[in-house]
């Protein structure tokens, strides 16, 4: 990796042209410009999960005017489903996010189906007894953040990242232990 530009090694280099010690500037300043990572390398994906009484869902998600709403694929189970069942999911929602999708293409009905498939009537009961966790994918590896869930009204109400009871992951994670980290997680969230 070469160096990276600073005003003083651009300053050196331009000297050095007007004094004579080389042939152009361009060629020695090449030599201390920082080679940027590849785009491969500068992706985030997120997904989100839900625990709600004996359910569990994982959800992707899509960017939408600088928030995240839930989206496809939305995959409901039991709460004693296989942990490489539940990775495997997570992997599939994180494939599936979405960064930006335009903004009359959400409904306001989106968490619709989340809900649905916890078996939770509205947004407020799935607040007052829910859990919930954030999934993110990006090029170090996988993070799931435990929520504290606030319930349905108040100051504090929602679902509250809780940043010191992160579960990180290698990229290499297996389905099974990816799927383990997220119930670790569920245990870790608060109320």
């Amino acid at each position: 990796m070469k160096a990276k530009v600073t005003p003083p090694t651009i300053t050196r280099a331009m000297s050095a042209f007007v004094e004579g010690l080389c042939e152009d500037v361009a060629g020695q300043v090449e030599l201390f410009i920082y080679d940027p990572p590849t785009l491969d390398d500068l992706f985030f994906r997120f997904a989100a999960a839900y625990t709600f009484r004996e359910r569990i869902v994982v959800h992707g998600q899509a960017g939408w005017g600088g928030y995240y709403v839930a989206a496809p694929p939305h995959h409901g189970f039991p709460q004693e489903i296989k942990v490489s069942e539940l990775g495997a999911a997570i992997v599939q929602a994180l494939t599936a996010h979405n960064p930006a999708v335009p903004n009359d293409a959400v409904p306001s009905t989106a968490m619709k189906p989340v809900l649905r498939a916890l078996g939770a009537r509205s947004q407020k009961e799935l607040q007052a007894e829910g859990k919930h966790c954030w999934i993110e994918n990006n090029a170090h590896g996988i993070a799931i953040t435990p929520t504290h869930n606030g319930g349905h009204r108040g100051d504090q109400r929602g679902f509250t990242p809780l940043e010191d009871r992160v579960i990180c992951l290698s990229l290499a994670v297996s389905d099974a232990l990816l799927g383990q980290a997220l119930q670790d997680a569920f245990e870790r969230c608060t109320s």
